[in-house]
């Protein structure tokens, strides 16, 4: 019965291996007669295997970059060099791995890369933050402003004004751009119209709290408070 107690213990590496499908050829036969007659390694079998079944139905399974596993296994043999005896020509890398499995750093990078190949999908897109939404505001014209074309795209918490058909100005003059905030227009951006009669005036931040986005007309260089009636509001 001792006999047996030892043989067991040396065969938990391979129960492991064999579980994760990394057993090769003899040690997979000579472990499965081993099965046929010992009830606590089969316990112990069926005890490891819905952990290795959770692992490739809990995330997408990608394939890991080819160069990962080769620098994984260099630092391996690298730590396992020391320890090393003769080994069989073609001895299974689950066997070369064992004798150094259980160092911190060796045993840490071999568990990457047996479960990179699932992980990096959930890895991949947990680390991706989704980008803010986009909105489109049409503007409406005010103070009898018939000419007045324009769309407010907001992403996050700034904003471009297009400018599509505004009345036209003097050579003297330019459209300012304000955010309105309760009840007080906060001056943001200056803009001329293109020959075209178009335009894309930056909005910048902060937009949170803001009411509207309202347009004068006002000297060139800009004023610091309206000079004019605003001829179109966009809603924020």
């Amino acid at each position: 019965m001792s006999n047996e107690r030892e043989e067991c213990v040396a065969l938990r590496d391979d129960l492991a291996a064999y579980a994760l499908g990394a057993l090769a050829g003899d040690e997979m036969a000579a472990l499965e007669r081993h099965l046929d007659s010992c009830e606590a390694c089969c316990a112990r079998l069926r005890w490891l295997s819905p952990a290795v079944d959770l692992l490739p139905a809990a995330v997408e399974q990608l394939s890991p970059p080819p160069r990962l596993r080769a620098n994984l296994m260099e630092a391996v043999r690298a730590e396992a060099a020391p320890t090393a005896v003769a080994a069989p020509a073609r001895e299974p890398w689950w066997r070369a791995v064992r004798g150094v499995i259980m160092r911190p750093a060796t045993g840490m990078a071999v568990l990457i890369l047996l479960v990179v190949g699932v992980g990096a999908g959930y890895l991949l897109r947990g680390s991706q933050t989704e980008a803010p939404a986009t909105q489109l505001v049409q503007a409406e014209p005010l103070n009898g402003a018939a000419t007045v074309s324009a769309t407010l795209e907001r992403t996050g918490d700034s904003a471009t004004l297009h400018v599509h058909q505004l009345p036209a100005i003097a050579e003297d003059e330019v459209y300012e751009v304000w955010v309105q905030r309760d009840g007080v227009m906060e001056p943001r951006n200056t803009f001329v119209l293109d020959q075209d009669g178009s335009a894309a005036a930056a909005v910048p931040g902060p937009l949170d709290g803001g009411e509207a986005v309202l347009v004068t007309r006002e000297p060139r260089g800009g004023s610091r408070q309206p000079t004019t009636d605003p001829i179109l509001s966009a809603p924020l």
